[in-house]
């Protein structure tokens, strides 16, 4: 959860009308916890109720919903519970199988054990459940996993020929061919994935190998090859098997690439003077709003990491000079 410190200085980064949009999801699911825990399940009900139609639906996640559900049943607004509890069996294939146990086992569900709407669901949520084992690929979750290993291996070494020898010195620029040479031959082993399973979700390859398919895709530095995989990523975040996290990344990686815009401010790149900035980013005064729905950390937060102080005005006025130079 956001600091007091934290939220104070988004109302100084924003007006007060987006900073409030910005941080009432968090501080709002915030209050509701507090209910819950000193047993004020009505006002609990009432907070989840308000963060709920602050973001997207895949921003929400199922430990949220479990918990708004447990508010709701002890509330006595079954409708609600009954609601939430729906959502965590239907949200798509990252964790709508987790809380199978902790449902039929939980105490603040006993009001609605009785009644056949319950039997229904939870025999649903037990079906999905066995099917989602089934599907499991151990030989494809392995292959990924050595993929993933090879990646790792290469840049950790990469990382410490640099701080050893200097971005400029010989060891580091053949380190760097190294680089491209691991990621060209892993990108093949991925295309072979992909021609014979389509993009694989979670309930097939556990979601580190999700994130190891993407990965591949990230550091492939050839934008054609991105933009060829682009449809069939964001048909996989529609069907529940990729992360609108990850294609926001994507998307800003290609307009990058493209000398474009970026969305969601994902990119960073450095100046002559080595100096961190953030890329070009369209409508940058509600860049923070396209980040809260598809459930990323305001742009302040993330570019912290990086060692960067986010200043609107300084950005527009360095992508001013970008645009200039992108029309030369």
């Amino acid at each position: 959860m956001k600091s007091i410190k934290f939220i104070a200085l988004l109302f100084l980064s924003f007006n007060s009308i987006v900073a409030q949009e910005l941080i009432s999801y968090d501080a709002t699911i915030e209050k509701a916890e507090e209910y819950f825990e000193s047993e004020e399940y009505a006002k609990a009900s009432e907070s989840y109720k308000k963060a709920f139609k602050i973001v997207y639906e895949n921003v929400v996640t199922s430990d949220v919903r479990f918990d708004a559900a447990l508010a709701f049943s002890l509330s006595n607004d079954k409708k609600s519970a009954y609601k939430q509890l729906s959502k965590i069996s239907n949200k798509g294939l990252f964790d709508a199988y987790t809380n199978y146990d902790n449902i039929v086992n939980e105490e603040g569900f006993e009001s609605l054990r009785s009644e056949k709407k319950w039997k229904r669901l939870v025999q649903k949520i037990k079906i999905k459940e066995g099917i989602a084992k089934s599907k499991i690929n151990a030989q494809l979750i392995e292959s990924l996993k050595e993929l993933l290993i090879k990646d790792q291996k290469v840049r950790e070494e990469f990382t410490e020929t640099l701080q050893k020898y200097g971005d400029q010195s010989d060891e580091f620029k053949k380190y760097g061919i190294k680089v491209n040479e691991v990621d060209s031959l892993n990108f093949i082993e991925f295309e072979v994935i992909i021609e014979k399973h389509g993009w694989p979700g979670p309930e097939v390859i556990g979601e580190e190998g999700v994130n190891t398919l993407f990965m591949l895709v990230q550091h492939n530095n050839n934008v054609d090859i991105q933009k060829k995989y682009l449809p069939l990523i964001k048909k996989a975040v529609d069907d529940g098997k990729e992360y609108p996290t990850d294609l926001a990344l994507l998307e800003d990686r290609i307009a990058m690439y493209s000398n474009e815009m970026q969305t969601y401010g994902t990119q960073i790149k450095s100046d002559e003077n080595r100096i961190l900035y953030v890329w070009p980013i369209k409508n940058p005064e509600d860049v923070n709003r396209r980040r809260l729905r598809i459930g990323l950390d305001p742009l302040e937060t993330y570019l912290k990491r990086f060692g960067i102080v986010w200043n609107l005005d300084k950005h527009k006025e360095r992508t001013i000079n970008s645009i200039s130079r992108m029309k030369k």
